[in-house]
């Protein structure tokens, strides 16, 4: 079974490293066409922090990652045998929720915010956005994966379903496919994940699915679209260097908890939602 796991994973690697060359030649041909239309600085930020990232996981991040879900292995309720890639099928389901849970949680909790920020902080949306990856996610995504684990997944069985669910996505960051009707209600498309990048009102913190938009039904956080998204954050980020994309905001976090006077504001900036203020700063 561990074979067809590594088949598998060199497929996925294959296809990934297929997507990042067509993605930065199109982006160096767009450049050579002085396409006026797009971010080119915005762009290369994008295909830099995508190298750096993979560069860390390979280095380091995987190997804590796999260590954590290991160490819960030792201590699974039970062991689910996995036999062919079929069975694969309900610890993809199970590690697709946690992914919704891991992005919600993003997206309420400042701390997780302050790392997730980065990929929403483009005011373009195209194919290269997805390469824009927080460098400190590989921090604590382990955690959110360790349910799996523990119902008794072998932790690469749970790590595949989770690199599946990340590749899944890149053909979702793009604003050349208009809505998919029907589809649009079932899985992850286009027209969701706009929204969900989306920084206006309405689309803040909906559509955190990763491949299914079941648990955004379940949960009240599907949001139709139902009108052209206003990308990056608000107030947004000028800079296109991506040093400054990556530390801009774990350093304005690390600002604001300097100022905290109590252990209960320290908890109130770490883990209420983003821009949460203190009741007498509200005064």
């Amino acid at each position: 079974m561990f074979l067809i796991f590594q088949d598998f994973m060199k497929s996925v690697g294959a296809l990934s490293a297929t997507v990042f060359v067509f993605v930065t030649l199109r982006s160096v041909y767009l450049l050579w066409r002085r396409r006026s239309d797009i971010d080119h600085a915005q762009n290369f930020s994008n295909l830099f922090i995508a190298l750096c990232a993979h560069s860390l996981r390979s280095l380091i991040f995987d190997g804590w990652v796999l260590a954590l879900l290991a160490l819960c292995y030792q201590h699974r309720l039970s062991t689910q045998e996995l036999t062919s890639l079929s069975d694969l099928l309900p610890c993809l389901l199970l590690v697709d929720f946690a992914y919704y849970v891991k992005h919600r949680c993003e997206h309420r909790m400042n701390v997780l915010w302050a790392a997730h920020s980065v990929h929403h902080s483009s005011s373009d949306f195209n194919l290269t956005t997805t390469g824009r990856t927080p460098w400190l996610r590989w921090l604590y995504d382990g955690l959110f994966f360790a349910p799996p684990v523990l119902l008794g997944y072998h932790p690469l069985a749970v790590w595949l379903s989770f690199q599946w669910v990340l590749f899944y996505q890149i053909w979702i960051h793009t604003q050349h496919i208009g809505s998919l009707g029907l589809l649009d209600r079932l899985i992850n498309t286009p027209a969701n994940h706009r929204v969900h990048h989306g920084s206006q009102e309405l689309y803040q913190d909906t559509n955190f699915g990763g491949i299914l938009m079941l648990w955004d039904h379940l949960f009240g956080t599907y949001q139709k679209e139902v009108g052209p998204a206003r990308f990056g954050l608000t107030p947004p980020l000028l800079s296109a260097n991506p040093f400054v994309i990556q530390v801009r905001a774990p350093l304005l976090l690390l600002k604001t908890l300097k100022t905290a006077t109590s252990w209960r504001e320290r908890w109130g900036y770490l883990f209420f939602r983003p821009g949460w203020k203190t009741p007498s700063a509200g005064k």
